[in-house]
C-alpha cells in the first residue's frame, strides 16, 4: 500500500517540477526575444548627439524661435506715417448759378515721433527678453537630457551590478549547501545567502522595468520618430574576493 502512494507522490512531483521548468524556459524565451527586437528597432545614440537631437526638435526651442522671428520683424519696422482719411461730402444739386456743392477732404495722421521712438524702445526690449528666455529653455532642455541619459546610464549600471552579485551568490549559495550538509555549517548561513540572492533577483526584475521607462522619458525629450538607447553605462568597479562568505554584504 505505501509503496504505490509513494510512486504516485514522485510522479506528480516530478510533472510539477517539469512543468515549472517548462514555464520558466518559455518565459525565457520570450523575454531574449523581446529584448532582441527592442535592440534591433532602437538606435543607440551618444549623449553629445542626444543634446543636438534635443535642441533641434523639442517643440519648446521651436516655439521660442518663433517668438524671437516675431520680434524681430517688429523691430525692423522703420518710421511709417499714421492714417490717411479721404472724405467727400456733396448734395449733386447745381445752385442759382449753375454750380454743384462738393467738399473734398483729406486728413493726413502723423505719430508723435516720441511714441514711435518708445514703442521701438519697447520691441528692442521684448526682443531682448525673447532671446533670454530662448537661451534658458535650451539650458533647460540640455539638463532634462543630461539628467534622463545619466539616469538610465545609472540603472544600466545597477543592472549589471546585481547580474554579477547574483552569479557570486549562486555560486556561494551552492557552497552553503555543500557545508551544510557535510554538517561544517549551519542551515542559517545558507538561509542568509538565499535571502540576499532572492533580494537581488527581484531588484533586477525592477529595474529591468525601469530601464525601458526611463528610455521612453529620453525619446519624449528627442521628440522624434525614431527610438533610441543611449552608450555606455555607469560602471563601479568591485573587488569581488570568492574566499570569504564575509564579504557578500553589500549595500545597495
Amino acid at each position: 500500500i505505501i509503496l504505490p502512494i509513494l510512486y504516485s507522490w514522485l510522479e506528480r512531483w516530478s510533472a510539477s517540477k517539469a512543468a515549472s521548468i517548462i514555464s520558466k524556459t518559455t518565459t525565457s524565451i520570450i523575454f531574449i526575444l523581446f529584448m532582441s527586437f527592442s535592440s534591433f528597432a532602437q538606435q543607440s545614440i551618444s549623449l553629445d548627439d542626444a543634446i543636438k537631437l534635443a535642441v533641434s526638435n523639442h517643440p519648446s526651442i521651436a516655439s521660442s524661435n518663433l517668438a524671437i522671428e516675431k520680434n524681430t520683424t517688429l523691430t525692423e519696422m522703420g518710421y511709417t506715417l499714421g492714417t490717411t482719411d479721404i472724405s467727400y461730402q456733396g448734395d449733386g444739386l447745381f445752385r442759382e448759378n449753375g454750380q454743384r456743392v462738393n467738399q473734398l477732404g483729406i486728413i493726413q495722421n502723423i505719430p508723435n515721433p516720441l511714441k514711435i521712438s518708445s514703442i521701438r524702445n519697447l520691441n528692442n526690449k521684448v526682443l531682448m527678453q525673447s532671446e533670454v528666455d530662448q537661451l534658458l529653455t535650451i539650458a533647460e532642455v540640455k539638463l532634462a537630457v543630461r539628467q534622463s541619459y545619466y539616469q538610465v546610464q545609472y540603472l544600466k549600471g545597477k543592472q549589471t551590478l546585481y547580474s554579477r552579485l547574483i552569479v557570486l551568490y549562486e555560486q556561494y549559495l551552492t557552497k552553503a549547501k555543500v557545508r551544510v550538509s557535510s554538517g561544517a555549517a549551519n542551515k542559517l548561513e545558507m538561509l542568509n545567502i538565499e535571502s540576499k540572492l532572492n533580494e537581488y533577483n527581484m531588484l533586477q526584475k525592477q529595474i529591468m522595468l525601469e530601464i525601458p521607462s526611463r528610455e521612453q522619458q529620453l525619446n519624449l525629450l528627442l521628440n522624434t520618430d525614431q527610438e533610441y538607447s543611449i552608450i555606455g553605462s555607469l560602471e563601479q568597479e568591485v573587488d569581488y574576493d570568492n574566499t570569504s562568505a564575509e564579504n557578500l554584504w553589500m549595500s545597495r
